[in-house]
């Protein structure tokens, strides 16, 4: 399968999450009357087949067949290091799109829906508990810019599932653990998007594990994925990432193990994916796209350093290559 497939694949999946469109199911009608017969329909060339997705790999094995898939935009359970997460039970509560409801509702936790809009978020924390599916429903969180270096959406709990919600203009845009917090574990995050942030746009650290973005875009934010500070073990696939300085993602401590496939990884203005500090990472399948004008380092897509390990196979280098020092020939 080719690369272009892959990348027309995530850019439908982001398509469908940020606008839904109104199904046209009716039958088209004509006036009647006008004599004569209507001039013979036009023969169009027939469709090709869509092509066949690609193969599952370690991180996205498809449910079985009379398994259904979850509400979470087709994409099935969950996967990778955060396949334990489940979410709030019972039926989904609505709410409003609005900061102080979305902070009430997140504090009994179970099943959450937001309604879609933008939620000015002000200098608000929002935090997410253990046990709790946070379902945005295409809702934008707005923080109030660079002036603002907290957390946006902080997950501080086990067993969460956060989905279809936009991040935009924090400090960190979604983190998970803090300094204060080191206890968050099986965490799925899909079709999110974190945008404009004033330093990571994802981070998963201070004990953080077990966790799973998939299906997401991290853009335009200072850094891109901060996965240090003893966080554990960390998935992403089929996500874009683009438009950062650093972090891309950053894996840095001895207990970090990351599972990096099948994502869209550009214009980084130094360095784009790094294992560091004793970090163990598997790069598998992605696509590192470099151009000049980002400012970056074109021989750094894929590094390990300081006692990093890093197993690399099938990733795709448009412009640029991966610094291949200590790089094992098998998974880590």
């Amino acid at each position: 399968m080719k690369r272009t497939c892959f990348l027309l694949a995530v850019a439908a999946a982001l398509a469908c999450w940020t606008a839904a469109a109104d199904a046209a199911a009716g039958k088209g009608g004509g006036k009647k009357g006008g004599g004569g017969k209507p001039p013979p329909a036009k023969k169009t060339p027939a469709t090709p087949p869509a092509p066949s997705p690609d193969p599952p790999t370690d991180s996205e094995t498809p449910p079985p067949a009379n398994e259904p898939a979850s509400s979470s935009g087709g994409h099935g359970p969950a996967d990778g290091f955060g396949k334990g997460a489940t979410g709030g039970s019972g039926a989904p509560r609505s709410v409003p799109a609005n900061a102080g409801a979305l902070a009430g509702a997140l504090k009994q936790g179970g099943a959450i829906q937001v309604q879609k809009g933008d939620i000015d978020a002000a200098y608000n924390q929002i935090v997410v508990k253990d046990n709790t599916t946070l379902d945005g429903g295409g809702a934008t969180l707005w923080f109030p810019g660079t002036n603002h270096n907290g957390t946006g959406l902080s997950v501080f709990g086990k067993n969460i599932v956060l989905r279809n919600i936009r991040v935009r203009n924090s400090g960190d845009g979604i983190a998970l653990g803090s300094a204060s917090f080191k206890g968050t574990r099986n965490v799925l995050v899909e079709n999110v998007s974190a945008t404009g942030n004033g330093d990571d746009g994802f981070s998963c650290a201070y004990g953080a594990s077990d966790i799973t973005l998939r299906w997401s875009m991290l853009a335009g934010n200072a850094r891109c994925i901060f996965h240090k500070y003893g966080g554990g073990n960390l998935t992403v696939h089929h996500s874009i990432l683009t438009h950062a300085w650093i972090r891309m993602p950053l894996s840095n401590s001895a207990v970090a193990h990351v599972d990096f496939r099948n994502n869209l990884v550009q214009h980084w203005s130094m360095t784009a994916s790094n294992c560091e500090s004793g970090a163990k990472g598997n790069f598998v399948n992605n696509v590192y796209r470099f151009e000049a004008w980002a400012g970056g380092k074109k021989d750094c897509a894929i590094q390990a350093v300081s006692g990093g390990e890093v197993y690399a196979s099938g990733n795709k280098f448009e412009g640029c290559s991966a610094r291949s020092t200590n790089f094992k020939s098998s998974p880590v």
